[in-house]
C-alpha cells in the first residue's frame, strides 16, 4: 500500500508535522523508489521517501516515516494509534481483491480517528459499498486524469 511513495511525498510537501505509517508487502516496489525519475517539484521530499524505503525508517524534526514490511491485512492490527487520514492505494479491486473488504476495511476504520478521511482513487461499487457498510460515510473525490471520481470516505 506504500507503493512508490507518491501520496507521502505530497503529504509531507503540505504539512510541517507529521508521522507516517506505511504498510507495504512488497519490497521490490521500496527498491524501485530508488530508481524512480520525479518531477523537480517534488524531488526533494522524494529523497527523503528513497531514505525511508532504504532503511524502513526516517526521522528529522516533526517529520517521522515508518514502513512496515508485510501483508497489510496482518500488519495493520499492530498498529494500536489512531490516525487523521488514510491514503488506501492497494492495486485494483479486481487484482487485489483482499485489501477492498470489509474484513480489511473494518480494520482500517478501528484505527482512525471520528472524523478522520480515507481517500482511495477507486470508486468501484464494490469498495464503496464495503467502506459505508464499516460506517464510512462515503463521497465522490476530485476527478484526476479519467472520467470518474475518486473516492472519499469520513470514519463516523
Amino acid at each position: 500500500c506504500f507503493g512508490l511513495g507518491y501520496n507521502s511525498a505530497a503529504a509531507i510537501k503540505l504539512s510541517k508535522s507529521l508521522k507516517i505509517v506505511g504498510l507495504e508487502k512488497d519490497e521490490e516496489i521500496l527498491k524501485a523508489i530508488q530508481k524512480i525519475t520525479v518531477p523537480k517539484f517534488i524531488e526533494k521530499e522524494i529523497k527523503i521517501i528513497r531514505d525511508a524505503a532504504n532503511k524502513l525508517y526516517y526521522k528529522e524534526g516533526d517529520l517521522e516515516i515508518k514502513i512496515i514490511l508485510g501483508d497489510a491485512r496482518e500488519t495493520i492490527k499492530t498498529l494500536n494509534e489512531k490516525y487523521d487520514a488514510v491514503f488506501l492505494d492497494p492495486f485494483s479491486p479486481k487484482k487485489n481483491p483482499e485489501l477492498w473488504t470489509t474484513e480489511f476495511l473494518s480494520n482500517v476504520w478501528k484505527r482512525m480517528k471520528n472524523g478522520a478521511i480515507l481517500t482511495t482513487y477507486s470508486c468501484a461499487k464494490i469498495v464503496r459499498k464495503n467502506l459505508s457498510s464499516v460506517g464510512f460515510l462515503v463521497l465522490d473525490g476530485p476527478i484526476v486524469g479519467r472520467r470518474s471520481p475518486s473516492t472519499i470516505a469520513i470514519r463516523r
